[in-house]
């Protein structure tokens, strides 16, 4: 999408040696690596320098400061973070080396068909280096259900449970509710665009526009019922009453019923494009 050529490398494929001869690679080339992990859970942040042959890394992560991730972390003058657990974290799970060469951008067609593959595909499964599974993730459609079941389920929020665990359902939960927001905010906006630019499907465009914008819309909606996304006591303990994930969940099942709407429409446009 950026028009740049580029390589993955994932964990699942390779030893840590592997990844360590890939980020010298592009740090010694002048080229910040792109890390899924190193530092908390798998989203993306930098690495721009190493140590020690490659044993210890530096870059900026947006985890970098959590307490729960700080064990191996220390955070250099520069704002740097520098760890030497980086491998040893199970959430470390994908390099990504952005090249120089500039080359054509995917088209419209290309980008939906992936879009279309994301909203439908039900299993995401990661293997180690074996080929073993070793965790599997809901998606698509799937992917509601079992969001809205996991907050119907009363055993997961009982009088008994520790904050600690129900801090951690919030967190969730509000991260859920920014990728609902956020991401289908903007998949509203590409089709805007996409309705702009290939006017034969300018209508159709226009009306998976409207359930993207739709379900983004469900994201705030959500928040306001819980009080917000400070994820304090007051907000946290307000989650966990029955009624409030009741809620939730109804509005949970109302976004998978707009988006399935709008992937038949993506499927509709792929065929007359």
């Amino acid at each position: 999408a950026a028009g740049r050529s580029y390589r993955i490398l994932q964990r699942e494929k390779v030893s840590k040696e592997d990844f360590i001869r890939f980020i010298k690679a592009e740090i010694d080339e002048g080229r910040p690596v792109i890390a899924f992990g190193i530092i908390g859970p798998p989203e993306a942040c930098l690495v721009t320098g190493y140590r020690e042959n490659g044993r210890v890394l530096l870059g900026w992560n947006c985890f970098q400061e959590n307490q729960e991730f700080a064990k191996n972390v220390t955070i250099e003058e520069n704002g740097y973070y520098a760890t030497d657990g980086w491998w040893e974290n199970e959430c470390t799970l994908a390099l990504i080396a952005v090249g120089e060469k500039q080359e054509a951008l995917a088209s419209h067609k290309e980008i939906l068909k992936n879009a279309i593959d994301i909203l439908t595909k039900e299993r995401t499964v990661f293997y180690d280096v074996e080929g073993k599974p070793v965790t599997e993730y809901a998606g698509g459609q799937r992917a509601y259900d079992c969001w809205a079941a996991s907050i119907e389920n009363d055993r997961e929020f009982s009088e008994d449970t520790i904050m600690p665990l129900l801090y951690e359902r919030i967190v969730c939960q509000n991260d859920a509710e920014m990728m609902l927001g956020e991401g289908r905010y903007y998949a509203a906006t590409y089709m805007e665009q996409v309705g702009r630019e290939l006017k034969a499907v300018s209508k159709e465009c226009g009306l998976a526009a409207q359930y993207f914008r739709r379900t983004a819309e469900l994201g705030p909606k959500m928040s306001e019922i819980i009080g917000g996304y400070e994820q304090n006591e007051e907000n946290i303990r307000r989650f966990a009453k029955p009624a409030v994930r009741k809620q939730l969940a109804a509005l949970i099942r109302q976004a998978k019923e707009y988006e399935a709407e709008a992937v038949k429409i993506l499927q509709d446009i792929i065929e007359k494009i």
